[in-house]
């Protein structure tokens, strides 16, 4: 079964590579960059709204709470929490993705640089002392 290709390629046994920001390996092996999986983002916030929204849905369900108004609070819960979700991901995706310096070498450090081309001084004090 093959997937959409924005997404990647894979089969119904999870053959898919990729991690819980978008980074997959598309159509042909080529790689992306990694981005946001925009399906994670909506269920944890519809997950935090339902939670944040739940007085006024029990509320609802008993009867002491008009429906649109439990509705309302609801959508607005989600889009709150939507917004929160998805500048905390871009956050951490951001730091994720920033390459750490390397420590440089320290034998590379202690050695002279010089260049391959370079030709060897000759020693003046050995001609001075011949003369």
């Amino acid at each position: 079964m093959s997937i959409d290709p924005r997404y990647g390629t894979g089969n119904m046994t999870g053959n898919m590579t990729g991690n819980m920001t978008g980074n997959m390996t598309g159509v042909g092996g080529t790689t992306r960059a990694s981005r946001i999986d925009p399906h994670l983002v909506f269920g944890v916030s519809l997950l935090i709204g339902l939670a944040l929204s739940w007085p006024s849905l029990s509320g609802a369900m008993h009867g002491t709470t008009d429906i649109v108004q439990a509705g309302i609070h609801l959508l607005v819960a989600v889009a709150i929490s939507w917004a929160g979700c998805y500048g905390l991901a871009t956050l951490v995706l951001s730091y994720a993705n920033t390459v750490a310096p390397s420590e440089p070498n320290t034998a590379e450090l202690q050695a002279p640089q010089r260049r391959a081309d370079d030709l060897a001084l000759p020693d003046v004090t050995s001609e001075a002392e011949a003369a």
